[in-house]
């Protein structure tokens, strides 16, 4: 089973791609000095390692302070508690913080349930929602330089 799954997981991996420009704005946010966290529902039951050898194949695991996967808190987004752990580990208070994420039930209603700057990065797999508002929206990495300038003091 184990050989089937990761076999299965090789093929998905070998089809992605990042997303361009997400490199370049990790490196900008750590050049300010930022603390950068993940928080991820993994997918499909999946363990944990499976997100975590993304992020070393696009050698984007350096660019982390810590990582939450929800396999291993028991939790899913939009529920506040995997958002309080984040901030927990990274020992910093919410009003202090930006999440970015590209849904809005999950990333930007969690985020701001917690009292987070809650940021929707705009993508092809968005699905709108009257319901739920961000605080700001990019639609490309980029932006995110004019977003952290307009929210630092």
């Amino acid at each position: 089973m184990v050989d089937s799954l990761n076999a299965f997981y090789q093929t998905l991996l070998d089809t992605r791609k990042l997303v361009p420009g997400a490199v370049e704005m990790l490196e900008r946010i750590r050049d300010r000095g930022l603390l950068v966290g993940l928080v991820s529902d993994v997918a499909w039951g999946l363990p944990s390692e499976y997100p975590l050898n993304d992020l070393r194949y696009f050698q984007l695991d350096g660019y982390f302070d810590d990582m939450v996967f929800s396999k291993y808190v028991g939790l899913r987004k939009p529920n506040p508690r995997i958002f309080k752990i984040a901030l927990w580990n990274l020992d910093v208070k919410s009003a202090d913080s930006a999440f970015i994420g590209n849904s809005l039930q999950a990333d930007i209603k969690g985020a701001k349930g917690v009292g987070m700057l809650a940021v929707l990065k705009e993508s092809k797999y968005y699905q709108h929602d009257d319901n739920v508002i961000p605080d700001g929206r990019v639609a490309d990495w980029s932006e995110i330089d004019l977003l952290l300038d307009g929210h630092s003091d």
